[in-house]
């Protein structure tokens, strides 16, 4: 079977391409992002980001215990924050500041793929390493598909994840209070805000 030149996730090759693309992130991130190439398409890297935050949103509404709607509501606010947050995130790139040249796919598509971490994300130990190999995910992408100079890509980095948390913060706030209020209060009674 011949291999694409460009890896990257194609619906129409589900399990083949997810785990060719999943193999590459885990080993090779850097030359996965250097190879990527926006293909005029949001539907391999938004379905990608659906798969990965739908399996993640599982196992943790799975692990919460959490009721078929409230499983719904976490799931709708991670992809909604990704997509509004890389929406805001890809205005900023093209403004002056950061003069960035390619289409939203581009922007999305980091976004996306670096969401392959939230698989392991619920594992304790795991799921802090994975995150910060998340942000690692964020940076290479940012600098190898956009051409960002380091501190101009750090600093894309930062805002995806002011922009995507406050997005997420603000859709559990709409769709799920309860929960949001409920959870806040298990922070704050084991010690850890303090």
């Amino acid at each position: 079977m011949d291999q694409p030149k460009t890896i990257r996730f194609v619906p129409s090759r589900f399990l083949e391409s997810f785990i060719a693309v999943a193999r590459e992130l885990m080993f090779r991130p850097r030359q996965f992002f250097e190879q990527l190439r926006p293909s005029g398409s949001l539907l391999g890297p938004l379905t990608f980001l659906a798969l990965c935050l739908f399996l993640s949103t599982l196992i943790v509404a799975n692990a919460l215990g959490a009721n078929i709607p409230l499983f719904i509501k976490l799931f709708v606010s991670w992809i909604v924050s990704a997509v509004l947050g890389s929406m805001c995130l890809h205005a900023v790139l093209i403004s002056p500041l950061f003069n960035a040249r390619l289409p939203y796919e581009a922007t999305l598509s980091i976004i996306a793929y670096a969401c392959i971490v939230e698989l392991v994300a619920w594992i304790p130990l795991l799921g802090v390493i994975a995150k910060f190999y998340g942000l690692f995910f964020l940076y290479i992408g940012f600098k190898a598909i956009h051409q960002l100079p380091a501190r101009r890509a750090a600093f894309a980095v930062l805002l995806a994840v002011l922009l995507t948390n406050i997005i997420r913060l603000m859709m559990l706030r709409l769709l799920a209070p309860e929960w949001l209020d409920s959870l806040i209060q298990a922070i704050e009674s084991s010690g850890i805000s303090a």
